[in-house]
């Protein structure tokens, strides 16, 4: 059963692939005609790119389904070849990688047409289930018990010695966002400035210090028990970094890889070295810091 509806997952991403590269084709033969068709929405968005991801995706998530291909991944990461939930994680990461490569051509401020302004019911509805996912696969009421599921995610406390290493984290991540966004500027100033003005216009509905506070619990909450909790110990650091990194394409590839991407490896690093409840006291205070910077400015 399990197979089968990750086979029909990966069977509706390939269909909705195919249609969006119908999408590119028309526009290659009457771009006038589909441009006054299309939603305001989806002007700006690059259907080819989009449609390739999405059925690159549903593939992957049906090719990771065979025995061979998973004790062959074993080799490389720290899977269970025979478990059937780690079979179907696979298969959702694929899909999860296919839609958001293909969704990273549209780029920052094609992003922001495509989604709008945020509220946090919005970040709050796209987060949770995330943290429930975690949860739910890690087998809560079904292989493990409450305690033992808070083991297996990395959930515990913090000595204050660890406490301060988790602060200093929190200080060195964002020296070197500064960092980078600096040597950006320095290279293509108007690449920080496009992704600048599209992560004002994303986030301007989260300015105020409650909201920012809301959205930055949540979502370093929910994302760190899913990559860091659930999945690194099962994909290993660097496939769920780059992962992490993926999911954030709406500041471009380059970018996303740079900066989230690095942020993923050292969250992960906490997570190896502390546990999960480190990665996310970093990941909340990182954003929250973030976000009170973009309100002051």
């Amino acid at each position: 059963m399990a197979y089968g509806s990750v086979a029909l997952a990966g069977g509706g991403s390939l269909l909705l692939g195919l249609m969006y590269l119908l999408v590119a084709v028309a526009q290659r033969v009457s771009p006038e005609a589909m441009a006054r068709e299309l939603p305001a929405a989806l002007v700006g968005v690059n259907p080819a790119r989009l449609g390739l991801g999405l059925i690159a995706g549903g593939v992957a998530s049906w090719i990771v389904l065979l025995g061979p291909v998973r004790r062959a991944l074993a080799r490389i990461i720290p899977i269970r070849a025979e478990s059937v939930v780690n079979a179907v994680a696979l298969a959702l990461l694929a899909l999860l990688l296919g839609q958001s490569i293909g969704l990273g051509g549209l780029g920052p401020q094609g992003f922001v047409s495509l989604t709008g302004t945020l509220t946090v019911a919005q970040v709050m509805a796209s987060e949770l289930p995330l943290a429930l996912l975690a949860i739910a696969g890690v087998g809560l009421g079904v292989r493990r018990r409450p305690r033992e599921t808070w083991q297996r995610l990395g959930l515990g406390g913090l000595s204050w010695r660890q406490l301060g290493l988790t602060l200093l984290g929190v200080v060195a991540l964002l020296a070197y966002e500064a960092v980078v966004s600096a040597v950006v500027a320095r290279v293509s100033p108007e690449l920080l400035e496009n992704l600048t003005r599209a992560t004002e216009q994303l986030y301007q509905g989260l300015a105020a210090p409650l909201a920012a506070v809301a959205v930055s619990l949540a979502s370093g909450t929910a994302e760190e028990i899913l990559f860091r909790g659930a999945l690194q110990p099962r994909f290993g650091l660097l496939l769920t970094s780059f992962t992490f990194g993926v999911v954030h394409m709406q500041y471009g590839l380059l970018f996303a890889l740079l900066t989230t991407g690095v942020v993923g490896v050292v969250l992960g690093l906490y997570r190896q070295r502390i546990n999960t409840t480190s990665s996310i006291i970093i990941h909340v205070l990182y954003n929250l810091t973030l976000f009170l910077l973009a309100a002051g400015t």
